[in-house]
């Protein structure tokens, strides 16, 4: 159960992490190798601050395994909410038009 709850938790964690480096100055191109090392990082750091789990090299491997799983869950979350229209905002806080797809106009040449 804490393995659930600590999952839930650290994916939000790592995306605003990211996101603040990327604030920073981060370039976007080095955001998903960061949310890796970042899931890899807390996963590992769980397994040697838990006291039910004992820090055997079995269980790092696990940790980084499930580390590595929480990076790349942080960057398709973070990627994904890129698709959803009503966060593409323009400046004045408006929604985009939606696009739609007319026929070609026939060009007639004299």
């Amino acid at each position: 159960m804490n393995e659930v709850v600590y999952g839930v938790v650290a994916v939000p964690a790592i995306i605003g992490l990211v996101t603040v480096a990327k604030n920073a100055g981060l370039p976007t191109r080095f955001a998903p190798l960061l949310d890796i090392i970042l899931g890899i990082g807390s996963a590992v750091a769980s397994v040697y601050t838990t006291v039910a789990v004992p820090a055997t090299p079995q269980n790092v491997v696990q940790a980084v395994v499930v580390g590595i799983s929480l990076g790349l869950s942080a960057a398709g979350v973070y990627q994904q909410s890129g698709n959803v229209p009503s966060l593409h905002r323009n400046k004045t806080g408006d929604a985009p038009p939606e696009t739609v797809n007319e026929p070609a106009k026939e060009q007639t040449t004299a």
